[in-house]
């Protein structure tokens, strides 16, 4: 067997709640919402006197590094973010409503231009088989019979 000897790496499965310890000591020195220490307190820690900061400050609002020399996230960006969310949420519904209405045009110029096609088609066709019948009856089928099984409908 391999001898890997006395490591730290090792010890925290012998001490389990001592590596414990290190990691709820970590937790409870980063900065908190608004900038103070305490980890995860919603509050401006230090009662005023420079551990926090104020949520309408300028580290509140926008962000930096506090006093102690910890990166504060402020909320101003967020808040940005959710506008542009929701103007794109409504922008993009105003142009669902005009692709609706762009697709319910193009059936409505579609429709009229085949009942166009279609008036011209069997006009063509009834004028050819009247001429037909014309040159000799006998020979051809009825212009209504024939406009019946060939003409466009």
């Amino acid at each position: 067997m391999l001898n890997y000897g006395n490591t730290d790496e090792w010890s925290m499965f012998s001490q389990p709640l001592a590596a414990m310890q290190g990691v709820q000591q970590q937790a409870a020195t980063a900065p908190g919402l608004f900038g103070g220490t305490g980890g995860m307190s919603l509050a401006p820690q230090g009662g005023g006197g420079g551990g926090g900061a104020s949520p309408f400050s300028s580290l509140g609002l926008f962000g930096g590094t506090d006093a102690d020399g910890n990166q504060v996230n402020g909320w101003a960006g967020s808040a940005i973010g959710l506008g542009q969310g929701l103007l794109g949420a409504y922008m993009g519904m105003k142009q669902y409503g005009l692709a609706k209405d762009a697709l319910k045009q193009s059936k409505a110029q579609f429709e009229k231009n085949y009942a166009a096609q279609r008036q011209m088609t069997n006009s063509r066709l009834e004028d050819r088989q009247r001429a037909r019948v014309a040159s000799n009856p006998d020979a051809y089928q009825s212009v209504s019979g024939y406009m019946d099984k060939y003409g466009v409908k």
